[in-house]
């Protein structure tokens, strides 16, 4: 779509459209963080669904174990620009808070991993008692450690076996020059504003509640890992972790693991960075089209010249398969290949007789074109 609006209602009406004229709604779709292009997709493929209630409907599916109120698509956010997007949090900017930084990205991720609504709802616990505490080590008032130690223990436990690494995410998809959109954008209307008692919500404030008594709880050394801006931004970012995390995954059956547009955002910057880098100077959308058209067309010669290679080698080994290739038998078998001097003797003589009857042939034509 190449338009100046970018708003929620533009973009629904693109997709509208683009079904109208045949094109099948998605059963996943995969894209970065901006509200308006989440809730003109909500919109246009789960029937006319703000992004608010689509979240609502997700939660009260993982809630009653119910699909009858399930979407018909299923909306994830690029792990890559959440990543991004946690990274630029001004509670972790400053290279004093490296180290912070690391570990709690990392404990987003573990988030994101989570597959059901009870393990996200321990980490988040973990999470929020160790960045909410002041303290930690072992209990002052008694034998054992402090609810803030555990978590941190739990949650270094976990990054151990973590899958995913935040510095390859990120540099895999997402441009130096990119911007992301905070929480206050388009798709914040008066719906989501008054939904301020929703089950989401009642689920958010007993898990901060929850973590609020652990981190009273006094330990025997100061925590390096207190951050209590982290907390407020991370439960304002789970407000919508139905759309960021794998909890949905089981419930949609969806066999990524990982939601990613990796391959949309190459493309665009191949096109930005490599194609259009000559074009210095303002674009008009005609020249735009022909240009990209014709980058397409060369990445399709590419696609298509991939392919061909690809079935050949598959028809070549399948040939080799039936006829038994020589590098494949037996030291014994190679024997028989090996031609007896008669053997050898009565093949030259079969090509010398080939050659002189094909010699002759040709001599004969020569004397017919002659005349």
């Amino acid at each position: 779509m190449i338009s100046e609006k970018h708003d929620t209602l533009t973009i629904f009406y693109w997709l509208a459209e683009w079904i109208k004229d045949g094109g099948p709604i998605p059963q996943e779709t995969a894209c970065d963080y901006s509200k308006a292009l989440l809730g003109a997709i909500s919109r246009a493929f789960c029937n006319g669904t703000t992004l608010s209630d689509y979240v609502d409907k997700c939660f009260n599916v993982l809630c009653s174990k119910s699909y009858n109120d399930l979407p018909p698509c299923f909306i994830r956010i690029d792990i890559a620009h959440l990543v991004k997007l946690v990274c630029r949090w001004k509670c972790l900017a400053g290279t004093n808070k490296y180290r912070l930084k690391q570990f709690y990205v990392r404990c987003v991720i573990l988030l994101v991993e989570a597959k059901c609504i009870d393990e996200f709802e321990k980490i988040l616990v973990n999470i929020l008692t160790v960045s909410m505490s002041q303290t930690e080590g072992d209990l002052t008032k008694s034998t054992g450690k402090c609810p803030s130690e555990e978590a941190r223990t739990r949650l270094l436990f976990n990054i151990r076996g973590s899958k995913i690494n935040e510095n390859e995410v990120v540099k895999s998809t997402i441009d130096n020059n990119d911007t992301f959109p905070d929480h206050s954008d388009e798709e914040t209307d008066v719906s989501s504003k008054l939904k301020q008692n929703s089950k989401i919500n009642a689920f958010l404030n007993t898990i901060k509640s929850k973590s609020s008594s652990n981190s009273l709880v006094e330990g025997d050394r100061i925590s390096p890992y207190f951050l209590p801006d982290f907390s407020k931004n991370i439960l304002r970012l789970c407000k919508e972790f139905p759309l960021w995390s794998n909890v949905m995954s089981p419930v949609f059956k969806s066999p990524y693991e990982c939601a990613t547009s990796a391959a949309v955002e190459g493309d665009f910057s191949l096109l930005k960075n490599n194609i259009l880098k000559k074009n210095t100077t303002t674009m008009t959308v005609d020249r735009f089209l022909v240009t990209h058209l014709k980058s397409i067309e060369s990445s399709m010669k590419i696609a298509r010249s991939s392919q061909l290679q690809e079935n050949n080698f598959h028809e070549i080994h399948f040939a080799n398969k039936i006829e038994k290739p020589i590098s494949r038998m037996s030291p014994v078998s190679l024997l028989n290949f090996i031609p007896s001097d008669k053997e050898y003797e009565s093949d030259l003589t079969e090509y010398e007789n080939k050659h002189e009857k094909n010699q002759r042939f040709i001599d004969e034509n020569e004397k017919k074109t002659d005349r």
